[in-house]
């Protein structure tokens, strides 16, 4: 889109800076969207903490995070932590930006709030496999560390539930987006010998 001068340029995070329209496409190439729930009123349920990545950058929109024992937020679920989902607001990284209002921190949704989210950065390979209804878990470990993928109920800390399966985005053709519930139910295995077992 032009002007008529050269590209239109955009607003970015910060109010007193423009963006062209391509690095609005990379500032928004992952996504975490809220479809539904009290999101941006008043009531609204969330976190705001530090990044605890050692390469903030590798905090992503969309990613399940948890508090560690610092208060800041990590990549996974870990030892049936409460899950969050990261909205970074300085981009699609939790790396602190320019108009970042939380400062140093990213703002995070906790899974036991009411939420129906949709988010491009789920595991890789799950398109086929996500369907209506399936539990979410995070993986654990390696490349795709906090992204949403396929879960079993009772034995994977459960994040969520799936909406209506992988869809395309109606916001940018060509790319997949799952919607889904947000929903806590820790792995049970891990209370076994509890005073709750």
């Amino acid at each position: 889109m032009t002007d008529g001068y050269g590209p239109v340029p955009f607003q970015g995070q910060n109010p007193l800076t423009e963006v062209t329209r391509a690095a609005q496409e990379e500032l928004y190439a992952l996504l975490l969207n809220h479809m539904q729930g009290t999101f941006g009123t008043e009531s609204q349920i969330d976190m705001v903490a530090p990044n605890g990545e050692t390469t903030p950058a590798d905090l992503e929109a969309g990613m399940v995070v948890h508090l560690d024992a610092n208060g800041a937020f990590v990549r996974g679920i870990g030892d049936n932590n409460l899950p969050y989902f990261a909205k970074p607001a300085g981009g699609y990284t939790g790396t602190p930006g320019d108009g970042n209002v939380y400062g140093d921190g990213i703002l995070a949704l906790p899974a036991v709030a009411s939420y129906k989210l949709c988010t491009n950065n789920y595991a890789t390979g799950q398109n086929s496999v996500l369907a209506a209804n399936d539990a979410l878990t995070c993986v654990e470990s390696g490349d795709d560390l906090g992204r949403i993928t396929h879960g079993i109920y009772y034995n994977d800390p459960i994040c969520g539930v799936v909406a209506r399966g992988v869809l395309e985005d109606y916001d940018k053709p060509g790319r997949d987006v799952v919607e889904f519930f947000t929903y806590w139910l820790p792995e049970l295995d891990s209370w076994a010998g509890s005073s709750i077992a």
